[in-house]
């Protein structure tokens, strides 16, 4: 599978952030800030921070704290709770301590939060990325944040000072004065707005005054020793409340220019896969590992991809200390399938697409799974403890190391030189998804993707940086290369700085039932919750609650009409046409058939059937929509009223042409070239055939099913499966057959064509069929599958976005439910709110065999249950985005 990128995408991005942060301090568990103030008030004051966690877990990650040393001291904190939910106690007099915790489970470490608190007299409120995330009240007496005295940031006080607090802060305010109130208070939009989807910081606009006596505004951008303003914790306020340090905080960790507005790759510490039995121990912000034991793979947060294709990239790897018997470093690619390590305990070299070096040195390049390599050893020596390498990666794939600075030579004995791409060690294919750093077996190591060019003070920094003036290299930059950042990554055409958003072409709409027999749903009605920012093409409706006999999932398009004698029906084999004694289910009105932002709904009234309705009071309903090319029409012109759409294809069969014409003649079809997605229809002939899929390259899914002339399955099949035969059934728990010549005809979807064999589930003489065709787009979509790890730490799956949409099956190892999860139904992690497209079965919440983390780069398995983490099974997903990687907030 390759990951196509979206038209007019891979242009860097300029001036999407209206106000960039430029430094962070890290906090990596040795020491923290204090400030000491002058001001009382307790009752009133605003905390607004922003948030990258490096390690998660352990009691009290504090943000910031204030203690009274009495004879029985007591505290209140401010941070993060042992579950990894915000949290906050307060500590009366009488060291009786009382805790609040939050809704969202927060341990996403690949990107920024922002953190936000307020206390009005007593009623505090939280917000998390702009969405309140709690409220409660507190009361009696307490020692208080806003007290007279000392506040500490990244210490839990006390007896003695305690530093649970490995994150990175940017941009600290603390609001208080003596003499503020509920007036002089702020919410989170006060620091933070909304741009396209994205929480984005705001300049600083408060004067001293609104600080507050007692307030301050850290902007970490000193680097000194002192408690002034050449200090790591100097206030940019002007109240002059300069923070002394508390234990160590080392160099490495002040002014750090990983931040909010331009986020750093680091290691991944959630990031297993299926072959690894141990896991690291990270430190230093992520950017160093210790080995847990033989088979301790670790992967980068942020593939090279989207910043390779501005040139090339760059990063330096430590060698702390080496296992001579296996050590690995490089990067792995993955494919959207077959992308785990071949067996537990293997080494690197056992995935299947890579590119890196092991000690000796040799290179490990290609599909081989077996140990070969590229034996580099004649004119190279071996790597040693201490040794810096550095690793450039060019836009065409050339591969390319220097040991402290002098690159090495490729097997025919000739240096290499990335600037020039003279002599590269090997030639990877970037082209087959997506690459990630990777550090491998059982060697220590630190990293730098051009945050720290000292590598945690061991090291002298060359100060060095990418042509584009960002990071700090130990060596110099090749001409060509870039940083591992997030404002290096190319432009997504889908995505908050382009011309679409995500929510152009996808939308989640949820609502409950009132029984009124027309009711629009819509973005934006009263009672919708959910963002489709079109006129759907494609609808997927689903009851979430109650029902005498079940509910039905319903399928609805454009192409094949809107009313419910065009119903179909996910969860089982029947053909088009819900009648229901005549009544129409589903009605979208007379003009452009969907409603601007949703549909419009009929109630329906016959209980009998499974479909029981989409508007029937004390019922609640989730619709997923798409945007495809509109309806189609006689010469792809727009319908009356109908904005031009770029990048589409809405024809019939008269006028498809020969360039969309398959050996059977499309009869209607409407395709999103853009967002990769189509539908067509077409008549079956009972003989191989192909058919015309209308997107600008092969899909990765062609998910197939018979409307007339009989029931039959869904048949659903693609590139995540291992061969060409194999297919799957959508509406049934059954594992993928791999002897499916007469469905798939034995050949995988190409750039203008599936294929189709001779089964009459989607080729039977004279029937009708629909094919729902998807592929990958870069920061948008991906199709792919992924190896469960068995283990309640379980798979990660790098997409390159975060997700808002996200559709598992068990493959491979055994039965299992499809699962739909959204983050619409569920807003906060871990996600368990899931729909099975086999079965009209009402939505589950509590089955602990489908949580999973939606994060802002991908998603992370949270258990270890049939339907998503089996060791050795293999599941199939499809993944929709809400914003991509290169803008996302954490989640």
């Amino acid at each position: 599978m390759s990951i196509i990128k979206a038209n007019g995408a891979g242009e860097q991005s300029t001036g999407f952030y209206d106000f960039e942060i430029e430094n962070s301090l890290l906090f990596n568990g040795s020491g923290g800030l204090r400030i000491s103030s002058g001001e009382a008030n307790t009752s009133y004051w605003t905390l607004s921070v922003w948030v990258k966690r490096h390690k998660f877990g352990g009691n009290y990650a504090t943000i910031m704290s204030a203690t009274n040393y009495g004879g029985t001291y007591s505290t209140d904190v401010i941070g993060f709770g042992s579950a990894n939910t915000m949290y906050s106690i307060r500590g009366s007099n009488a060291n009786s301590f009382t805790g609040h915790a939050g809704a969202a489970v927060v341990r996403d470490p690949t990107a920024w939060y922002h953190y936000c608190l307020r206390n009005n007299n007593g009623t505090v409120t939280r917000w998390l990325n702009g969405v309140q995330d709690s409220t409660y009240s507190v009361s009696g007496t307490f020692v208080g944040i806003g007290r007279s005295g000392n506040h500490d940031i990244g210490a839990y006080g006390g007896s003695s000072e305690s530093y649970n607090n490995h994150f990175s802060l940017a941009e600290f305010y603390f609001i208080n004065d003596s003499g503020f109130n509920n007036d002089n208070n702020y919410d989170y939009s006060q620091f933070a707005e909304f741009k396209n989807g994205v929480l984005v910081p705001k300049e600083n606009t408060l004067t001293a005054a609104q600080i507050g006596d007692g307030g301050w505004y850290y902007e970490f951008k000193q680097t000194g020793d002192n408690a002034d303003s050449s200090g790591v914790g100097a206030d940019s306020s002007g109240n002059n409340h300069h923070a002394s340090i508390l234990g160590t905080v080392s160099a490495h960790c002040r002014a750090t220019i990983d931040t909010p507005t331009n986020n750093f790759c680091r290691l991944n510490n959630t990031g297993r896969r299926y072959g690894q039995s141990y896991v690291g121990t990270f430190s230093e912000g992520n950017l160093k590992v210790a080995p847990g034991g033989n088979a301790t793979n670790v992967f980068g947060t942020m593939a090279i991809n989207q910043i390779a294709s501005q040139g090339g990239v760059y990063f330096e790897v430590r060698m702390d200390s080496l296992d001579t018997n296996r050590t690995y470093f490089g990067v792995i690619g993955d494919n959207g399938a077959d992308n785990a390590c071949a067996a537990a305990n293997a080494g690197g070299y056992s995935f299947p697409i890579k590119g890196m070096l092991s000690n000796d040195p040799r290179g490990h390049f290609g599909t081989n799974t077996d140990g070969s390599s590229t034996d580099l050893r004649t004119g190279n020596t071996a790597f040693s403890d201490g040794e810096v390498i550095g690793i450039a990666i060019l836009s065409d794939g050339k591969f390319f190391a220097h040991r402290e600075g002098t690159y090495l030579k490729d097997a025919s004995g000739n240096v290499g030189n990335p600037s020039t791409g003279a002599n590269p060690i090997a030639t990877i294919d970037l082209t087959l998804g997506d690459w990630v750093p990777y550090l491998g077996y059982n060697s220590s190591f630190s990293i730098n993707f051009g945050q720290d060019g000292t590598f945690q003070g061991n090291e002298t920094s060359g100060g060095n940086q990418d042509a584009n003036g960002i990071g700090d290299f130990m060596f110099a930059v090749p001409t060509n290369c870039l940083a591992l950042c997030t404002s290096n990554m190319a432009e997504p055409a889908i995505g908050p700085n382009s011309t679409t958003q995500a929510d152009n072409y996808f939308g989640t709409l949820t609502w409950s039932g009132d029984s009124n027999n027309t009711r629009k749903i819509a973005t934006g009605e009263s009672g919708i919750t959910g963002t489709v920012d079109f006129t759907p093409d494609w609808s997927w409706i689903k009851t979430r609650n109650g029902g005498a006999n079940g509910n039905d999932h319903l399928l609805l398009d454009i192409v094949r009409g809107v009313d419910s004698f065009n119903g179909l029906t996910a969860n089982d084999g029947q053909i088009e046409g819900l009648t229901e004694a005549g009544s129409t289910w589903v009605n979208f009105g007379d003009i452009n058939n969907f409603e601007t932002g949703g549909f419009t709904v009929q109630k329906g009234t016959d209980a009998s059937h499974t479909l029981e309705g989409i508007n029937l009071n004390s019922h609640t309903y989730v619709g997923w929509n798409w945007k495809l090319g509109g309806a189609p029409s006689a010469d792809n012109s727009e319908s009356a009223g109908e904005t031009p759409t770029a990048g589409s294809v809405k024809i019939d069969g008269s006028n498809l042409g020969s360039a969309l014409a398959g050996s059977i003649a499309a009869t209607r079809l409407s395709a999103n070239t853009t967002a990769g997605t189509s539908i067509v229809t077409y008549t079956g002939t009972g003989s191989n055939a192909t058919v015309a899929h209308g997107l600008s390259s092969a899909p990765d899914v062609v998910m197939v099913k018979r409307r007339t002339g009989g029931t039959g399955f869904w048949s659903y099949w693609g590139t995540q499966f291992s061969a060409t035969t194999d297919y799957i059934y959508l509406n049934t728990t059954a594992a993928e057959d791999t002897g499916g010549a007469t469905i798939t005809n034995s050949t995988l979807p190409a750039s203008t064509v599936f294929s189709i064999g001779t089964s009459s589930f989607v080729n039977a003489s004279t029937d009708t069929y629909v094919a729902y065709c998807f592929h990958s787009v870069e920061g948008y979509s991906k199709i792919g599958n992924y190896i469960g790890n068995g283990d309640n730490d379980g798979t990660f799956v790098y997409l390159g976005f975060r997700p808002t949409f996200i559709m598992t099956k068990r493959s491979v190892g055994g039965t299992s439910d499809w699962i739909i999860q959204d983050s619409v139904r569920q807003t906060v992690n871990p996600s368990d709110s899931w729909l099975r497209p086999n079965s009209i079965a009402v939505e589950g919440t509590t089955s602990p065999d489908l949580d999973l983390d939606f994060v802002s780069n991908g998603f992370k398995i949270r258990n270890n249950g049939t339907n998503s983490n089996i060791s050795g099974s293999t599941y199939i997903y499809m993944a929709f985005a809400e914003v991509p990687f290169k803008y996302a907030n954490a989640r």
